[in-house]
Formats: C-alpha cells, structure tokens, sequence
C-alpha cells in the first residue's frame, strides 16, 4: 500500500483510483528485487525469464493514446486524450481513462507527460557566471562586494610600461636684443620660434 499511495500522490490521482494504483504497484513489485532476493526478481523465480522494462510508464501521466485504424474513419482525430492507469493482463496494452469520454480502454502506443510534478527530483545544474556576494555595513556604507569569477584564459599582453620619449620645446618667450638697451622689443612669431624685432623708444 505505500507504494500504491506514493503512486496516487506523485501525480495528484484521484483516491478513487487506488484499485489501479494498487495493481499497477503489484506489477512493478513483481518485476523488482527485493531484500530476500537481491539478484533476482520474482517475476524471473516464476517464468525463469528476465522480465522487460523498457514499456514501464509513470502512473497517472497524462496524454493521448492512439487510435487504430479499424476504430476510426479518415476524417476521426487518430488520438484521444487520457490518463495512465496500469498494464493490461493477458494481452500487450496499457490501460488508460479516455477523459473525453470517461472510459477504460486498452491500447497498445500511448504518448504520456512523464515529467516530475512540482519540481521533485528536480536537479538545477550550476550556472556558469558571477556571483556577487553583496553586504552592507551598520552605517549603510558603500562596501565593496567580494566577486567569484570563473578563471579567463590567460593572453600574453603588450608591453605598456616602455619610458615615453622626451619632448623638446622651444622657449616662446620674447627676448630682449641687448644692443639696444632699454629699448622695448615686440615679438615676431614663426613656426621656427620668437625672433624680437626692436623698435624706437617713444
């Protein structure tokens, strides 16, 4: 029964399913090692053959069973909408609810929506990014946050640190012509530099 009751729970079945839910648990016990026989199934001490678990589905998924070509004409929908309730006996099927029509069927292909419910089992895989890691202090203070970065590849980098070359600048200041004394001089600009050009005293 706990088996049963985790199969109902899992997918949010209806306690009104719990004759199938227990069947379907007693098939998978039957195809399952157990602590008395830990190499063995009972299915195999029975028919001395390996039982097959590659058709085991998930109880109570929802989805859409197939429907065959004899069953339907050419303008029908091939599928319709169910839910998955166990295994058929003594013939190859699923048993499955036709929620459109609120009956028990058995059919032999089932599409289902197996996916965990509310996120059980459910492992997020780490991300590849920054972390940042922010903390505040007790005056609300701008602190710097501790930052994890994934290692770069390291690139050789150019040389930055060479001396800058000396530049020479010529002096743009007026001078005076000593041989006129006293004189004013009045600057006369080139692009070579200041070259004074006496005048007359006044």
């Amino acid at each position: 029964m706990e088996k049963a009751r985790s199969m109902l729970h899992y997918k949010s079945v209806p306690t009104e399913w719990w004759a199938e839910a227990v069947s379907t648990a007693v098939y998978l016990i039957n195809r399952s090692t157990n602590t008395q026989h830990t190499s063995v199934t009972p299915y195999e001490l029975c028919f001395k053959v390996k039982p097959t678990l590659e058709h085991l589905r998930v109880f109570g998924s929802h989805g859409y069973a197939h429907i065959d070509k004899a069953k339907r004409t050419k303008l029908e929908p091939k599928s319709f909408r169910c839910m998955f309730l166990g295994y058929a006996e003594n013939v190859k099927g699923y048993r499955v609810f036709d929620l459109d029509a609120s009956k028990v069927k058995v059919t032999r292909s089932v599409k289902l929506d197996e996916r965990e419910v509310d996120g059980i089992y459910e492992t997020l895989p780490a991300r590849n990014g920054t972390v940042i890691h922010v903390s505040e202090d007790a005056h609300d203070a701008v602190t710097p946050a501790p930052v994890e970065r994934q290692p770069a590849v390291e690139e050789p980098m150019e040389g930055v640190e060479n001396d800058a070359p000396d530049v020479s600048m010529e002096s743009v200041e007026p001078e005076q012509d000593p041989a006129i004394g006293r004189g004013t001089t009045r600057p006369h600009w080139t692009r070579a530099g200041t070259v004074p050009c006496p005048t007359d005293r006044v």
